[in-house]
């Protein structure tokens, strides 16, 4: 698994020479085992590591749990470690979004503040990845999201992104590592769990078995196609655009010759 992340990481530009690097670290296997393997590559990389852990307020003392966790493991590994307490609840109702989409926004609040400009690293994995891409296809999508998880987003980096969760915990057993289990990963109530423990199971099982192969590289080619989309219509710009001072301007009939797409 090291040689396929570093693979990606020469491939990508993931990680550059003297990276400081924020580790979103929740407890669980993904996260731990991304905080294991940039160690890993801490010395090689000249990497100035550090993680952050966000007490969401949910789950009560499984959550405090999680925090004991993270601290007695950075301590170990000789990792600094930020830990944020966050009211997701609250979040959720000021804000009129959902108790998961209100986590996600309060956690890379907390990750670039405690990054102060450097790279942020999540654990988002390939099987994650697979279920973004079917659960855009259900909600409706275009290219972007059967692009699914991009690899590097700005200042975010995800190494473990073509990495399975088999693999993950291979690799985790292996180094005789435990990690904690979020008991709402199994509960029906989010649609993620839903897709994750029965949908794509069931299509695996009943429709295809390399449907989670044939779903990423739908995703692979989608963000293909949106790349040369995307320098057709740069290119489009660059060449017709007229810019002054208070305009941009297009000429409409070499605008209307242009596919819808660009």
């Amino acid at each position: 698994m090291l040689r396929q992340v570093e693979q990606d990481i020469s491939r990508y530009g993931i990680i550059e020479q003297g990276d400081r690097i924020t580790v979103g670290l929740s407890g669980g296997a993904d996260s731990v085992c991304l905080l294991l393997l940039l160690l890993e590559l801490k010395q090689k990389y000249g990497l100035t590591l550090k993680a952050v852990h966000v007490h969401h307020g949910l789950r009560g003392a499984e959550a405090d749990e999680d925090e004991v966790f993270v601290r007695d493991l950075c301590e170990r590994l000789g990792v600094p470690l930020a830990v944020r307490h966050a009211d997701v609840k609250a979040q959720a109702e000021r804000t009129g979004c959902s108790v998961e989409e209100a986590g996600r926004k309060l956690r890379y609040r907390a990750l670039r503040e405690e990054a102060e400009g450097g790279k942020i690293a999540t654990a988002h994995h390939s099987d994650d990845n697979c279920e973004t891409i079917l659960f855009n296809i259900l909600r409706g999508t275009g290219f972007a999201g059967l692009a699914g998880i991009p690899q590097v987003n700005g200042d975010v980096i995800r190494p473990l992104l073509h990495v399975t969760r088999e693999q993950i915990e291979d690799y985790l057993k292996e180094k005789g590592q435990p990690y904690r289990t979020d008991a709402t990963n199994a509960s029906p109530a989010y649609a993620r769990n839903r897709i994750r423990n029965e949908l794509l199971p069931w299509l695996e099982r009943e429709i295809n078995a390399g449907a989670r192969e044939h779903l990423l590289n739908l995703g692979k080619r989608a963000a293909e196609a949106e790349a040369l989309i995307g320098g057709l219509a740069k290119s489009f710009y660059e060449e017709q655009a007229v810019i002054s001072e208070d305009a941009v301007e297009l000429p409409l009939e070499a605008l209307k010759e242009q596919p819808s797409l660009v």
